[in-house]
């Protein structure tokens, strides 16, 4: 600075200083705590701040840190170690891996909060927790997401998991409202406790137990019913209380792809404003089993002709009901098609014991026992069926109990028939006699020409075994997954 007067030398020292000045305030700012690790093994305390913008925090070598405060775009990775959740938001993205494990008491996720799990443990216990944003779940390899005593409140957001997560749901776990979706191979494990509506795809497998699953409002997924199951998902509800269902076209519980579903000793409870909707659907290649559970619909209205159905099948679908009551009533309408069992395609559907009541209140309204078209097939074995069509003025309307429609098949068992066993060769006209557990009917039927309407004589064990479809509930898969990781 030789060529410089005085004046300018302490001029560009000036200058020169504040510019140190100023990278010294950016580096305070934005990247002094860019980055924090904990890595001694030892117990530690944080508490974030929103100038803690993209922080990363790394915790490692057995340390326990404990969170507070809140930093927008936070991004956690824990690997065998514990990290304790005590802050009030609970957003960002956590990577958990080598035995590591997440710890939330309580909290409300506004934006997202993310897991991606390599043999590791979330957990939520005892506290609740808001979810207005996304939740979501995914583990690459065996990992738990564990709810104990927890009630989840979701108000627009959602909560879905994915990969290899072991998701398990007790003492009293209350989740309300919003989609609840499982995907890929994740295990469920539900009891005591109470869910909402779940989405369930690829080879997810649930089993629920002594629950509830509500279905309640705008906030849920409630033109879909209690279930929506995809791809070779399995579902199995023993002792559920289904409630609060206001479907309006979707069926309660919808069954695609290669499914699979079992419903025992369970209850559903549905109100249908309008009609058009169904009860428990199958298509394509999915099972479904009915056991001991009880099914009350009512308050049916006019759906203009698009048909009320308990049990449908389509596809290549197979339903089969063992025992239980069916209850189905439509309150007002006219021209509607309501049956107990609808099928089509090649789908094949049993209605083995149980009591069925079918009502109908309006005019030029057609009941079924059974509806048959396609290639499908009907077999009715056993159970007290109780059908009314009443017009409005009060009379009584004919119900055409068995309806085989095209190529469809139905197949009643039982003895003392009015017609010969075997093939009915009357295109229409009443059957009577008694079903296998002895209760007799009487019903008005109709086919066309290349339907067929059978009458069998009671079959014994090894017949039976023939004549319904195999065992549904297959031997279960990746059973190191379905060990309890606890």
């Amino acid at each position: 600075m030789k060529n410089l007067r005085p004046e300018q030398e302490r001029g560009v020292a000036f200058f020169a200083f504040i510019f140190l000045l100023g990278l010294l305030w950016l580096g305070t700012s934005t990247n002094i705590r860019a980055q924090i690790v904990y890595e001694d093994g030892g117990s530690h305390s944080l508490t974030l701040s929103s100038d803690d913008d993209n922080l990363e925090l790394t915790v490692l070598n057995g340390s326990h840190v404990a969170l507070f405060g809140y930093a927008p775009n936070l991004n956690v990775e824990v690997d065998s170690s514990t990290l304790t959740d005590q802050r009030e938001k609970l957003d960002g993205n956590f990577t958990l891996r080598a035995g590591a494990k997440y710890n939330a008491s309580a909290g409300d996720i506004d934006e997202s909060l993310a897991f991606t799990l390599d043999d590791s443990v979330v957990e939520f216990g005892g506290g609740t927790f808001g979810i207005s944003g996304v939740f979501n779940v995914n583990s690459s390899s065996l990992s738990s997401v564990n709810y104990v005593g927890s009630t989840i409140g979701v108000s627009r957001g959602s909560l879905d998991y994915g990969g290899q997560t072991q998701l398990n749901m007790s003492e009293g776990v209350l989740i309300t409202d919003g989609p609840f979706t499982a995907r890929d191979d994740v295990v469920g494990r539900v009891v005591d406790s109470t869910l909402p509506s779940l989405i369930l795809a690829g080879q997810s497998d649930f089993r629920v137990t002594n629950s509830t699953v509500n279905e309640a409002n705008l906030d849920d997924n409630w033109r879909d019913g209690f279930l929506v199951g995809s791809g070779e998902s399995q579902v199995e509800f023993d002792n559920v209380m289904f409630k609060n269902a206001n479907a309006e076209s979707g069926p309660h519980f919808s069954n695609v792809n290669a499914s699979q579903m079992q419903l025992r000793n369970s209850e559903l409870t549905a109100s249908w404003g309008v009609g058009g909707a169904i009860a428990i659907s199958a298509v394509d290649t999915s099972k479904v089993l009915v056991e001991s559970t009880a099914m009350s619909i009512t308050n049916v209205e006019d759906s203009g002709g698009r048909g009320t159905t308990l049990f449908s099948a389509n596809g290549a679908a197979e339903i089969q009901v063992r025992g239980g009551s069916s209850e189905l009533s439509l309150v007002s309408g006219s021209g509607e098609s309501l049956a107990i069992a609808k099928a089509g395609g090649e789908s094949h559907i049993v209605l083995d014991g149980g009591s069925y009541t079918l009502s109908a209140y309006g005019d030029d309204n057609s009941t079924h026992v059974a509806r048959a078209t396609d290639d499908a097939t009907i077999e009715l074995l056993a159970g007290n069926f109780n059908v009314t069509n009443l017009k409005f003025d009060g009379s009584d309307d004919v119900s055409m109990h068995l309806d085989a429609d095209e190529r469809g098949t139905i197949i009643v068992h039982g003895s003392n028939f009015n017609y010969p066993i075997g093939e009915v060769d009357d295109l229409t006209g009443a059957i009577e006699g008694m079903l296998v557990d002895g209760n007799a009917f009487h019903w008005n039927f109709v086919r066309t020409s290349d339907a067929r309407i059978l009458l069998v004589p009671e079959p014994n064990g090894l017949v039976i075994g023939v004549l319904l479809f195999p065992y549904l509930y297959r031997h279960l898969r990746r059973t190191k997954m379905h060990s309890a990781l606890w």
